[in-house]
């Protein structure tokens, strides 16, 4: 492509084992001294955690990191490491502090962190989120987006599930015939049904289907009494619509009142902001964080509530 002569010289260059790791390792230090020096730069980060196992059985914690680079919020893996001795939250923020404080990465930039559910990352006393809000006073927390997403699709399922059920003969199961096998199978399920396990439910569905028989009475009531449960413990996952940040999502909308996050300089600023014409078509061309960002210099304040709001990880 560039030539036989350059082709010659290329062939020249070893490739031993040792060579290309330590090319890779340069090449990883380069990468991490970049993302460093962007955190350091930049007034706010957001970050997210996972702590998960390997195929070997190693516990690996993983830490993504959202941040301001130039004109766009960019999204980066922070740090992969392995946890050799345990899992708990005070051993998860170890090394998690230990890293931003080897990189001189200030805590008090940190103003959101996003985590799963389990009791080492969420414990009020002693989980990893917690202790990072200790350090972090700006810090807020929220709930992994991906645990609703798996929510939502149950609940789906399990809807179809019931409208299936609507206006159906109910009867006994028919299996004297079938084989013990058969039969096994079918106490399985049953007992998945009589624990509550809600992803079975579509599972049993489809084997019914297959064997062409019907759910008991009690196995209906059960479902129909945990679907009502589940409807009911939804609530808490999927809060009400946030108004107070309609005029992030786009500030060209007519406001009723003054939104409450913000001052009355604030509110003549972004009256300001929908009387311009030019960052309309901006605003309306480009993307919503891209908008934002390209007016700190001009409204700074105004902005800076924007990105607080916008820079988290995706939850609701």
């Amino acid at each position: 492509m560039i030539g036989e002569e350059a082709a010659k010289k290329v062939a020249t260059v070893q490739c031993s084992n040792n060579t290309i790791c330590d090319r890779i390792h340069k090449i990883s230090d380069h990468i991490e001294d970049q993302l460093i020096n962007r955190l350091k730069s930049c007034n706010m980060f957001a970050i997210q955690l996972d702590e998960s196992t390997d195929v070997a059985g190693l516990s690996i914690l993983l830490v993504f990191v959202r941040y301001i680079f130039e004109t766009s919020i960019e999204e980066d893996l922070l740090l992969c490491t392995p946890l050799y001795t345990n899992t708990t939250g005070e051993e998860i923020f170890k090394v998690i502090d230990s890293y931003m404080n080897k990189h001189q990465v200030d805590w008090v930039k940190c103003i959101d962190v996003c985590s799963d559910g389990a009791a080492a990352m969420v414990g009020k006393i002693k989980g990893t989120v917690t202790r990072i809000k200790n350090v972090a006073p700006k810090c807020h927390s929220c709930h992994c987006v991906l645990h609703r997403h798996a929510l939502i699709n149950i609940f789906s399922k399990l809807n179809e599930v019931n409208k299936s059920l609507q206006g159906k003969t109910i009867t006994t199961f028919v299996v004297r015939d079938k084989n013990i096998a058969f039969r096994n199978k079918l106490n399985f399920w049953i007992s998945c049904v009589n624990e509550k396990n809600c992803e079975c439910f579509p599972l049993l569905m489809d084997f019914l289907k297959e064997n062409e028989l019907q759910l008991t009475t009690n196995i209906k009531k059960i479902f129909i009494e945990h679907l009502e449960n589940l409807e009911k413990s939804l609530s808490q996952y999927f809060l009400a619509t946030n108004n107070n940040v309609d005029w992030i999502q786009n500030p060209f909308v007519n406001q009723k009142k003054n939104p409450a996050m913000l001052s009355m300089l604030e509110y003549e600023q972004l009256i300001e902001i929908k009387s311009m014409s030019y960052l309309k078509q901006k605003f309306e061309s480009g993307s919503l964080n891209e908008f934002w960002i390209e007016l700190k210099d001009e409204y700074p304040s105004l902005v800076e509530k924007a990105i607080f709001t916008l820079l988290p990880f995706v939850t609701t």
